[in-house]
């Protein structure tokens, strides 16, 4: 992981119609760095990764990549430096795996830095990281949920940005598909890229992340490492549940035991 600052938000306040989803945030991101934001629902995770791709303007405050402030850069010029998976990964056109997944190789046909060889071995590569090769040719429609959430996946890693946001990109996936995209992304990590990955599973942020940032309300509650970040008594203040936090094997485990209030009704609405 490098000293270097890839993208920082400096006094980030974030304004939705009359809602202030995010407050006076302050981040920086480093190059080769996993970063797994937590919190629960509404904590302003989707928010701040959509300033960071540069979706959403910030209402005050500044977002940066490499010292330079986003509004500067040209999509293009976004495209060739960040991907983005949004958390709703619907997909509507009736193309092949490996088309959809080629995708990714737009922004650098635009600037002229592309090659139809070079294209097809990141292509190829990105598939083979994301499991996705034995079904390159089959209609993307024709596939599982988790499976082009795969394949969506595989889009992003061959758009080879530096910077790369995901919004729950383990959602829908088994689980030997969820070990294998955190461990993709800590490979993509010691290569130089950044990832910053909206994440509900504590287990895969504490084991795969190099850094925790647990937001709420819209503002960071801590940031570090998963030690510093995830206690017991943080958890409970953030998330009102009573969590047990112990290791297998070196391993994280956190168990839910009981919530600290009543968030959903105790019986079913008309029964």
């Amino acid at each position: 992981m490098s000293d270097a600052s890839l993208a920082t938000l400096d006094g980030v306040t974030l304004r939705l119609g009359a809602r202030e989803v995010l407050r006076d945030v302050s981040l920086s991101f480093f190059a080769g760095e996993v970063v797994a934001l937590v919190g629960p629902n509404g904590a302003g995770k989707t928010s701040l990764l959509k300033l960071l791709a540069g979706l959403l303007p910030p209402t005050a405050g500044t977002v940066s990549i490499d010292a330079r402030p986003l509004p500067t850069f040209t999509p293009n010029e976004i495209a060739r430096r960040v991907a983005y998976l949004p958390q709703a990964r619907a997909i509507h056109w009736p193309m092949t795996v490996r088309a959809i997944v080629a995708l990714g190789r737009l922004p650098h046909h635009a600037s002229g830095t592309a090659s139809p060889a070079r294209d097809a071995e990141i292509v190829t590569a990105a598939m083979a990281e994301m499991d996705i090769t034995s079904f390159a040719d089959r209609s993307v429609l024709a596939l599982s949920g988790g499976e082009q959430a795969r394949v969506l996946m595989a889009r992003a890693l061959a758009q080879q940005p530096r910077l790369l946001i995901a919004d729950e990109p383990t959602a829908g996936l088994d689980l030997a598909h969820q070990l294998a995209l955190m461990q993709t992304l800590r490979a993509r990590a010691a290569s130089g890229v950044t990832s910053i990955v909206a994440i509900h599973d504590l287990g895969l942020a504490a084991r795969f992340a190099h850094r925790i940032v647990l937001l709420a309300d819209g503002q960071i509650v801590a940031a570090g490492s998963a030690e510093e970040v995830l206690t017991p008594a943080r958890i409970t203040a953030v998330y009102g549940v009573d969590m047990l936090v112990t290791s297998v094997d070196g391993i994280p485990v956190f168990v839910p035991r009981s919530p600290t209030h009543s968030v959903a009704p105790t019986t079913p609405v008309g029964v």
